[in-house]
C-alpha cells in the first residue's frame, strides 16, 4: 500500500487515522499521524516486525464501508466482487476480510447466498460483502371494491378510487398502504 501525504487510512482494527504527514527526521518510521501520535513504516505497518498488528494501516479510508481505495488508486466495491477469493490480490482479500460482513457467496445455481457466521475463505469460492437491500416504492391509483374487499383495476359499482403505495425490498413487497378520500 502506498501512503500519500494528507490522506486518511483505515487500521486493521477499523479506526480512521490521519491525515498522514511524512517524518523527514525518522530513519525507519516514515509516516506520522499528528492527531494520534502514531508512526508507521512506509508499507503502513505499525511495528515493522512482519507480524500483523491491529494498528497496521490496511487501506485508504473511505466513508462508504463497502469500498476501499486500492494501492494502485482504484476504488474497489466489495459488494461487486465476482472473482474467486483465491484469485483476488492480497490487498483486496485483506479488505474483504476486514470488512466484517455480512457476507454472501456465489452458489453454483447462479445465485448469491448469505454466509452464516464467518466465511471459510476457500480460494475457489467467490465471496462479497452483502449489498444493502434495494428498497423502492411503487405508487399506483386503483379502485377498492368494498363488496369483495379487494383492490381492483377497473371501476365497479361501489368501488372507491384510492392510492396503493407498496414498498419493495429486493423486489419483494414488505409494506402496502391504501389511501382513499372515502
Amino acid at each position: 500500500m502506498k501512503i500519500v501525504e494528507g490522506r486518511y487510512y483505515r487500521t486493521r482494527d477499523g479506526r480512521k487515522v490521519g491525515p498522514m504527514e511524512p517524518d523527514h527526521n525518522a530513519i525507519f518510521l516514515v509516516w506520522d499521524c499528528p492527531n494520534t501520535g502514531e508512526s508507521f513504516h512506509k508499507d503502513g505497518s505499525y511495528n515493522g516486525s512482519g507480524r500483523e498488528s491491529p494498528d497496521d494501516l490496511i487501506a485508504e479510508w473511505s466513508d462508504d464501508p463497502h469500498t476501499f481505495t486500492h494501492s494502485d488508486g482504484r476504488t474497489v466495491d466489495l459488494t461487486a466482487i465476482t472473482t474467486p477469493f483465491g484469485l483476488l490480490d492480497e490487498e483486496t482479500q485483506a479488505a474483504l476480510k476486514e470488512h466484517g460482513g455480512p457476507y454472501e457467496f456465489f452458489h453454483g445455481d447462479a445465485c448469491w447466498l448469505s454466509v452464516a457466521g464467518s466465511p471459510l475463505w476457500v480460494g475457489a469460492t467467490t465471496y462479497r460483502a452483502k449489498p444493502a437491500p434495494k428498497v423502492e416504492t411503487v405508487t399506483v391509483e386503483r379502485f377498492y371494491n368494498r363488496r369483495s374487499n379487494q383492490v381492483i383495476n377497473d371501476r365497479k359499482p361501489g368501488a372507491v378510487l384510492g392510492t396503493l403505495t407498496t414498498t419493495l425490498q429486493d423486489g419483494k413487497p414488505v409494506k402496502a398502504v391504501w389511501e382513499a378520500d372515502q
